[in-house]
């Protein structure tokens, strides 16, 4: 099962001379519908899910991955789910929980996004850092869309294409921004081979094979001068299942939202978000791992986040919505509360000062870091 087996999105492509649309890279204001919804939970047993496919190149060293969704249930729902809800469970599931875990695939990491959401806030979060888009053939090309991959590439945002299954698609528009083509051996024919990967190299993308279920398919990759390659024939797609992290207040990321969407300062968005131990630990990740000069010692949660875009934040508050507000976890954040709230008694009336307050968050960051979380569950705190 593929992400299109999922989702599958069955459209038109249309011309680039449609008429264009504003890219949206900030999440609206929080709508009723969007407090009512339905998001990610673990199964009974705390697990989270998402399987991985590794990408070998011709040595047989592993390169990559392609990150696909799995349901962190045995029981799925009848109807199937937006995209954006899917690439929201990958970030979270395969990057965040998984990280903690220390079992995120190593490689680069595709990570597949059909229109609606590389349009939305969450494709300004896959940086070169934690991964690339891939573009699938959910993706039709018109103007909005080019230029959306255009905005993110200049950002430096990497892509691949994949469904490009012969020279006339008008997805080769999209080849001047990207890295890589995927070449699907079952899907493409025969003929269209050898043209593809032509003018691939000629438009300077890396091509990998993928669906190479047999000998011969490898070799007739070998042949084409293609070195990466996937598939069952490599590796078939395996299930992986890490322990959920603390769920998230969903009330605190709505104010957030709202206070970023109002232009609200750092300092008050900061105020909102450091009142769920969850959100920091989770925050604390993103710094680690995405910000490309993350501050050594920020002396506060404001000056962490000082200099994240507003659409970095955004993006990682509604993947945090969609996938991360559940119970699990409940009694270790009522714990850390409970030490910060202790703490902020003890330094009484001196609370309010900027050094208090710095003290404060230093004790807040070390209750909240996956090391000290991690030993918590370890020995049972």
């Amino acid at each position: 099962m593929n992400f299109l087996d999922i989702c599958p999105l069955d459209r038109p492509v249309r011309s680039p001379a449609a008429t264009p649309a504003a890219p949206v890279i900030l999440a609206a204001p929080a709508r009723a519908s969007d407090e009512d919804r339905l998001t990610a939970r673990p199964d009974s047993g705390g697990l989270v899910r998402f399987a991985a496919q590794e990408i070998a190149d011709a040595d047989g060293r592993i390169v990559g991955h392609d990150l696909l969704f799995r349901w962190n249930a045995a029981m799925q729902p009848d109807a199937l789910v937006p995209g954006e809800f899917l690439t929201s469970a990958l970030l979270a599931n395969a990057l965040i929980d998984a990280g903690v875990a220390g079992q995120t695939p190593s490689g680069r990491l595709f990570i597949p996004m059909d229109e609606p959401t590389l349009m939305g806030p969450l494709a300004d979060l896959v940086t070169p850092t934690l991964g690339v888009i891939e573009l699938t053939d959910a993706v039709a090309v018109d103007t909005a869309v080019l230029m959306r991959v255009a905005q993110l590439r200049a950002r430096g945002q990497r892509f691949s294409i994949d469904g490009l299954r012969h020279l006339d698609d008008p997805r080769w528009l999209l080849a001047p921004y990207a890295d890589v083509l995927k070449l699907d051996l079952v899907a493409t024919r025969p003929a269209q081979l050898a043209p593809i990967v032509a003018r691939a190299v000629d438009a300077g993308l890396e091509v990998i094979g993928k669906r190479v279920e047999s000998m011969a398919g490898y070799q007739r990759l070998r042949e084409l001068g293609v070195t990466q390659c996937q598939g069952r024939f490599i590796s078939p797609p395996q299930d992986v299942s890490v322990p959920a992290l603390p769920g998230c207040d969903a009330a605190v990321l709505l104010r957030a939202r709202r206070l970023l969407a109002d232009r609200a300062d750092t300092e008050a968005i900061a105020a909102e978000l450091s009142t769920d131990p969850a959100i920091v630990m989770r925050l604390l990740i993103v710094a680690g791992r995405q910000c490309t000069v993350p501050p050594q010692d920020p002396p506060t949660l404001a000056a962490l986040l000082a200099d994240w875009p507003p659409a970095l934040l955004g993006g990682w508050i509604r993947v945090w919505l969609s996938a991360c507000c559940h119970g699990h976890g409940a009694a270790w954040v009522r714990s850390v509360r409970g030490e910060v709230a202790r703490y902020q008694r003890r330094l009484g009336d001196a609370a309010s000062g900027a050094e208090a307050r710095g003290s404060l968050w230093q004790v807040q960051r070390r209750l909240c870091s996956p090391k000290h979380y991690l030993k918590t569950r370890r020995y049972g705190g």
